[in-house]
């Protein structure tokens, strides 16, 4: 150990300092004792450590709390900002409150279902936008229309397999919402406000078709042309409108900026078909134009054949046609002894009538039944040849005579007859057809002459007459 007094080293069991004599042992003992009081000291600073650490901590939990205090206050309170703020209209703060109060019922129909979109529309006769809300349930889509009647939200509509579209009626020059439904292969177009007011609606505003149903022509080149039926009435303008993604999972704030933006983001019809929608629908309604334009000529060029060829000659069907005009015709041509005897039933009355005239002096007298005068008989004859050709034909076998025809006769001999069943159509276009008769001799045979008719259709009266002939005789 060291002298305390000198310093100088001494052993550690020494009483006294080699040096200097200084006792050892007793200073010892008041060192020891100055470590002691220091170990004291040293204790009483840890002992107050430890006070004050506890004292902090507690500090630090009240801050906490407090923090923690405003935190919780400050979000019940931006919370409660957002869901009392406005959506920035009235119309959308009544939706809002609608949509929040009907979620908290479970068996409410209100309800909006999870993962719908919600638009809002302008539709004539209703104040304020109408809330479509388009869901898919069960693989089907839905649309529920929701409107405001006195700060009220109220009728909704169910309406499955439905879509909620704007369209520009082409004939009306209008743009309005349509509800478009899809059911049993029919597809119905019905006005908004008719689907929401159907008492007041109004049938003719109302458009069903097939599914697919098109308007179809196969012009007479055998090409087709068609137009979807529905594409004739309406065009469907490529717009864009602001959706709202709704989630049940909304907070009431989420579901605040929601509405905020639908009302920022609305629009109303005029805002909607701006110039440009305006062009595009213009060109859509050209193309249309000139489709049905097509259309129109197609048809008209296939009624136009058909008719042609429902009034076209031919030489297999000219006796159905017209095989009446051909029998008067043949009659007239021949006279009396070799034709009317087939369109005029005769009696002979040579011993009980006597007619004082030249030709029907000791001939035969027959009775025309039912002619009473030539005229009687060109009248007839004119529903199958044209009026200004009766004059043509030979009438001087006939005798009036007390207001009834006669013809008088020496007998019948070789004459000429017309087969009429074996008529031929030389041609046959655009109403006019050439039909060609042959005369031959009732005993010989042999051909005498050839007559060509020129029969006409008159689209008027539906009628076929024989307009002119020509005749030309056969030599040998």
């Amino acid at each position: 150990m060291y002298c305390p007094e000198c310093g100088e080293k001494n052993a550690e069991d020494s009483v006294f300092c080699v040096a200097c004599g200084t006792k050892l042992i007793d200073d010892l003992v008041s060192g020891e004792k100055e470590v002691l009081k220091s170990r004291k000291k040293n204790k009483k600073k840890k002992d107050g450590s430890k006070k004050s650490s506890k004292k902090i901590i507690k500090i630090i939990v009240i801050i906490l709390f407090v923090l923690a205090l405003v935190v919780v206050g400050g979000v019940l309170g931006w919370q409660w900002y957002q869901s009392s703020r406005s959506t920035g209209s009235s119309w959308g703060d009544i939706y809002y409150e609608f949509i929040k109060e009907s979620r908290k019922e479970e068996d409410n129909k209100a309800n909006i279902p999870n993962g719908s979109t919600i638009e809002f529309i302008q539709v004539s006769d209703i104040d304020d936008p109408v809330m479509v809300v388009q869901y898919e349930e069960k693989e089907e889509d839905y649309s529920d229309l929701y409107y405001i009647n006195k700060d009220k939200v109220e009728n909704v509509i169910s309406m499955p397999s439905s879509d909620v579209e704007l369209l520009y009626h082409i004939e009306n020059k209008d743009y309005q919402w349509y509800v478009h439904t899809t059911e049993n292969e029919k597809e119905e177009y019905v006005p908004v406000v008719d689907a929401v007011f159907p008492d007041d609606a109004k049938d003719e505003n109302h458009y069903t078709f097939d599914v697919d149903e098109s308007i179809r022509v196969e012009t007479v080149d055998g090409e087709e042309i068609s137009l979807p039926k529905v594409d004739s009435i309406f065009i469907k303008p490529d717009i864009e409108i602001n959706e709202i993604e709704y989630s049940t999972e909304l907070s009431d704030g989420k579901l605040k900026d929601a509405m905020i933006e639908g009302v920022e983001e609305y629009q109303s019809i005029k805002d909607i078909t701006t110039d440009d929608v305006k062009e595009e629908v213009k060109k859509e309604e050209e193309k249309i134009e000139v489709k049905l334009e097509e259309i129109k000529k197609a048809t008209e060029e296939v009624e136009k054949k058909k008719e042609e060829e429902a009034i076209k000659l031919t030489s297999s069907n000219v006796t159905e046609k017209i095989g009446t005009h051909l029998k008067w015709f043949s009659s007239a041509y021949l006279g009396v002894i070799y034709g009317w005897y087939h369109i005029f039933p005769y009696n002979d009355v040579s011993d009980t009538v006597t007619i004082p005239t030249n030709e029907c002096q000791g001939a035969m007298i027959n009775e025309v039944t039912g002619l009473k005068s030539i005229n009687n008989l060109k009248t007839q004859l004119s529903n199958y040849v044209l009026s200004s050709q009766i004059s043509r034909f030979d009438f001087n076998d006939f005798t009036e005579y007390n207001n009834q025809v006669y013809w008088c006769n020496m007998g019948v001999g070789d004459g000429p007859y017309i087969d009429t069943s074996k008529a031929k159509v030389l041609s046959s276009a655009d109403g006019i057809s050439k039909v060609q008769l042959e005369v031959y001799n009732m005993i010989s045979e042999f051909k005498m002459s050839t007559i060509t008719l020129t029969v006409t259709y008159n689209k008027d009266t539906s009628k076929y007459l024989i307009t002119d002939w020509t005749v030309v005789q056969v030599n040998y």
